[in-house]
């Protein structure tokens, strides 16, 4: 696995066509992420993957996804110290719950636009994008304000931070998803996974995909 760190040099990084812009995304591997990096790369970008192993459950089945969605190219993990800090039970090994209180992980995603920004000031990246999506129950740092105020610092270095779905319900993003030929398989979006690695088929996410795609046509 060493030779997928490469990143913006090296074998994996492929260089941009003349005049191609390069944006970096985080990139989870899971239903938003795919389509976002899809719509990215549809609409011309260079698009430089971020993923960030900080000890979840699903760790390998998200980096695994993201490896086959990236083909391994332009893509660089970050293994982060384990968030034992935290009592989320995506992180805790806890078991399958609805409680999105029980779910949240304390501002990780302040955390990794953190590195985000850093990398994109340091590469001359001027676009950051995250897969946030439209939801009623909706985390302190996926709110439009929490990106207002993160854009306020990142601009200092002429960084922006994009959150292109962050209008649109989960459940609209399926045509995307439909139009670049995402399938069911392409992603992984479950918290607890089975020791097979599969997803658990309980979850709030697993439940409303599955629904989701079934009822896509």
């Amino acid at each position: 696995m060493r030779q997928l760190f490469a990143y913006l040099k090296g074998v994996h990084a492929m260089k941009p066509k003349a005049g191609q812009k390069r944006v970096l995304m985080l990139n989870s591997g899971g239903f938003d992420s795919a389509v976002l990096y899809h719509k990215l790369v549809s609409d011309g970008y260079m698009v430089y993957s971020l993923f960030f192993d900080f000890g979840q459950n699903n760790v390998v089945e998200e980096h695994d996804t993201v490896v086959r969605m990236c083909g391994g190219e332009n893509l660089r993990i970050l293994k982060l110290p384990s968030f034992d800090w935290s009592g989320s039970s995506i992180t805790s090994g806890g078991e399958c719950t609805e409680d999105l209180d029980k779910i949240y992980v304390e501002m990780r995603n302040l955390i990794f636009l953190s590195y985000a920004v850093s990398i994109a000031e340091a590469q001359a990246i001027r676009s950051v994008y995250y897969a946030v999506s439209k939801s009623p129950g909706m985390y302190k740092d996926t709110s439009d304000e929490f990106v207002k105020h993160f854009n306020d610092i990142s601009r200092m270095c002429d960084v922006e931070v994009f959150t292109p779905f962050a209008d649109t319900e989960k459940k609209d993003l399926i045509h995307l998803a439909k139009e670049y030929g995402i399938g069911y398989n392409d992603f992984f979006s479950c918290y607890y996974p089975t020791e097979a690695g599969r997803p658990c088929g309980e979850c709030l996410d697993c439940v409303f995909l599955e629904e989701l795609y079934a009822n896509k046509e």
